[in-house]
């Protein structure tokens, strides 16, 4: 039972991952449309 991981835990690993995929997807995005105009 110890070695478990405790939810909360997981949520500290998780929330910095989830956080910036979005972001990754939006410099993303940023890029392909300028890329496409210029």
């Amino acid at each position: 039972m110890p070695n478990e991981p405790s939810p909360a835990r997981l949520s500290l690993y998780l929330l910095p991952i989830v956080g910036t995929i979005p972001a990754l997807w939006t410099l993303y995005k940023k890029k392909r449309t300028l890329g496409n105009v210029i």
